[in-house]
């Protein structure tokens, strides 16, 4: 991403100015915001699904004193830590443990909302920027549909919310290599692993890595104009020696979170993907018009559903429509940035594209990642810095770009004004062909409501673009300021709606029916019957609007009772073993009476389908030892106790529903594999005994949690050591003021 011309220089100041224009920033994240500072919280999609449940069991078992590595609640349980989206070591998550689960995610979300924003503005000022230009790049940037959009996907908003740091800490560090800059960066790395989405992280990390790179070969240089190449490059050296130590020290912090997942994601099915099962979510050509309106094709939250293809929040990529102009207009100054948007685009056409299928084929990681369309995260900040470089130093260009703009987009206004309906009609049914879930009979009145809306949403572009040309038409001062202020204005009016919420009460209450209250072992909720009332309560295509949120979650769609005793066979999670789904998928296609006999012989209580519970006729026990009953107690989720029901010695083989994944001990005797179904642990027992005890305690966690431990005290020595340090040169050279 290096730029014709010599360097920009970081720029450190904290001038009254400087100061302002960060507290401006705060005003449109306030107003995205509104509805979660005054109560409310967020439950459409994964917030209700999976974030929120997650979030109460790890707050019931961090304040009972236990580190939550195991959740029992379903798929006969699996480990909680090792689904890295659980975020369970991530400092928001301890810091708002006297919160409400929802409150507290609602809460996160604001939070990182503005990290984001003022992490853009201080990355773009380290990057030469004035003060305007650097307020409308981390708008673009921090405030686009993109990350707005993302705030449904905890774990990824958080992390995603560290890119602006984590960029700006290795300029930092590459403007002055040494301990202090390299633990700066160290700490964001470990935090930004901590949020829990490494396929955001590895993003983050090439990224910056191919920056560092990049300004490297630029500056080379002009760093050294005069020394020999062998000076040059040993100070190159020893940036990069800086660097990697920086990353391996962040990563050393994330190993609590890193290493369990490993273990995990080897035994799922994320392993055997194929190009069709990772490009799930990506850019069609068409949805590239989402540039110009977020609302192009209608939208979930919007009187018109959304009619582009899978979630409208992975193809959401709206940088505000002023930004346009000014990164166009930057583009042939900065080809490093433009190209990098390009990139990103090419890479979030997923299957559509060559690129991303060498991608899929030449990096394994690719391979376990979904969703191509993230990939637009590249473009999204090109856009943003383009942006910003685009309102310092090539206004005039930008002008004559938005004119341009906006003659388009009022040419393709005025052909939308005259389309005759059945052009229209032709067109829908192009769109919504390879969308069978989409697909009306009658297009008449979906093609003349999308024409309402495309009228409206091109008038509001013609406006926006005719706005942004008069401004940059003005001198200095009105330019800037206007330019941020109408930028500001359109990312807020565009970003208000875009996440749906529900009174903070919504989420509290228990959400088991009450013929399922007393039920101890575990429940068969169908798929079928899980998918029916997902679509039903979360569709991607159309935001219902519950005015109650208790009723969704007393269907019991998946995982919203992890945090009460009631378990499931199935649920949802991305991580869950191939096994057990192959298995669960087999069960799933028996008929009813086999199925019944089949989980009733293993313990389970019955069949929920959303509305009604019904048990089976005579389910075995949970837990057996040579065929006699055994009762179960669970004081913690990671400890089972497991004895005889008649009081006698336990001998032979003891069978219990639970996964046994690796990690789970007993004494006395030893767990076996067996050909039994995969959600069964079985265990042999080495000599008569009247209780059993089953403990996990996974080498993954035990050297992950040493190793962040580690890698904690060394970061807090390092930091202890650098400060003697500095005081020790200032008094040396007495000057404490110097600015070692």
């Amino acid at each position: 991403m290096a730029s014709r011309g010599p360097p920009s220089r970081p720029v450190r100041s904290s001038s009254p100015t400087t100061r302002a224009a960060r507290s401006a920033l705060v005003l449109p994240v306030l107003v995205v915001a509104a509805p979660l500072l005054v109560g409310r919280v967020l439950y459409y999609g994964d917030i209700t699904l999976q974030f929120v449940p997650w979030r109460s069991f790890a707050r019931q078992q961090l304040l009972a004193g236990h580190l939550p590595w195991w959740l029992p609640g379903l798929f006969g349980g699996l480990p909680l830590v090792g689904n890295d989206q659980s975020a369970v070591f991530y400092p928001w998550h301890w810091l708002c443990l006297p919160l409400a689960p929802a409150r507290a995610v609602a809460l996160g979300a604001v939070l990182h909302l503005w990290l984001g924003v003022a992490g853009g503005f201080c990355l773009l000022r380290a990057l030469g920027r004035g003060r305007a230009a650097a307020a409308l790049g981390a708008l673009a940037c921090g405030l686009s549909g993109f990350v707005v959009s993302k705030q449904q996907f905890p774990s990824l908003a958080y992390t995603m919310a560290w890119l602006p740091w984590l960029l700006w800490a290795g300029l930092r560090l590459w403007a002055a290599p040494g301990l202090g800059t390299a633990l700066v960066l160290a700490a964001i790395v470990g935090v930004q692993w901590l949020g829990g989405h490494a396929q955001m992280s590895f993003l983050q990390l090439v990224l910056t890595a191919g920056l560092l790179a990049c300004r490297g070969r630029g500056s080379e240089a002009a760093d050294h104009p005069l020394t020999p190449s062998l000076a040059r490059r040993g100070k190159r050296d020893r940036r990069w020696a800086w660097a990697l130590a920086a990353v391996a020290l962040g990563t050393a912090l994330g190993l609590v979170q890193i290493l369990p997942t490993l273990e995990l994601l080897a035994l799922s099915p994320r392993t055997q993907f194929r190009l069709a099962d990772v490009a799930r979510f990506y850019l069609l050509p068409w949805e590239l018009g989402l540039v110009l309106a977020p609302r192009l094709y209608g939208a979930p939250e919007a009187t018109l559903a959304w009619l582009g293809h899978g979630a409208y929040w992975e193809a959401l990529w709206y940088v505000g429509l002023p930004t346009l102009p000014l990164a166009l207009a930057a583009v042939r100054r900065h080809p490093g940035w433009a190209l990098l948007a390009l990139l990103g685009v090419l890479l979030a056409l997923g299957p559509r594209t060559l690129v991303y299928g060498w991608c899929y084929a030449l990096l394994p990681p690719v391979r376990m990642f979904r969703d191509p369309a993230r990939f637009v995260l590249y473009t999204v900040l090109a856009l943003a810095v383009l942006a910003a470089h685009g309102l310092d130093e090539s206004p005039a260009g930008a002008r004559r770009v938005a004119r341009g703009l906006t003659v388009l987009v009022a040419v393709g206004l005025l052909a939308v004004v005259l389309a005759p309906p059945p052009a229209l009609e032709r067109v829908l049914r192009a769109l919504l062909a390879d969308q069978p879930t989409k697909s009306v009979g009658d297009l008449r009145p979906l093609a003349l409501a999308w024409q309402n809306n495309l009228t409206l949403t091109l008038l509001g572009a013609v406006a926006l673009l005719a706005a942004s040309a008069w401004l940059l038409g003005q001198g200095p001062r009105v330019r800037r300021i206007g330019m941020v202020a109408l930028l500001a204005a359109d990312l807020a009016w565009h970003g208000l709606p875009l996440n749906p919420t529900a009174p903070a009460g919504s989420c509290a209450a228990d959400p088991r029916p009450a013929a399922l209250r007393a039920v101890a072992a575990p429940v068969h909720f169908p798929v079928e019957h899980q998918a029916r009332w997902y679509i039903h309560w979360f569709s991607m295509a159309q935001v219902r609007r519950p005015t109650d949120l208790g009723a969704a979650r007393a269907t019991l769609v998946p995982d919203v009772t992890i945090a009460t005793p009631l378990r499931l066979v199935n649920g949802y999670d991305p991580l869950a073993p191939a096994a057990v789904m192959r298995w669960l998928r087999e069960v799933e296609r028996l008929p009813a009476p086999a199925r019944e006999a089949l989980l009733g012989g293993l313990g389970v209580a019955g069949e929920w389908d959303g509305e009604r519970w019904r048990p089976y006729a005579a389910p075995a026990p949970e837990a057996t030892c040579d065929g006699r009953a055994c009762r179960v107690d669970a004081p913690t989720p990671q400890r089972r106790v497991v004895a005889a029901a008649d009081g006698q010695p336990l001998r032979g083989t003891l069978r219990l529903w639970q996964t046994p994944l690796p990690g789970w001990r007993a004494t006395p005797g030893a767990l076996v594999r067996s050909a039994g179904p995969p959600v069964q642990t079985t265990c042999r027992l080495s000599s008569p005994s009247p209780l059993v005890r089953l403990w996990y305690a996974p080498l993954s966690a035990r050297l992950g949690l040493f190793g962040s431990l580690l890698a904690a005290a060394c970061l807090a020595a390092a930091l202890v050591v650098h400060k003697m340090f500095r005081q020790t040169l200032n008094d040396e050279c007495g000057s404490p003021g110097a600015p070692w």
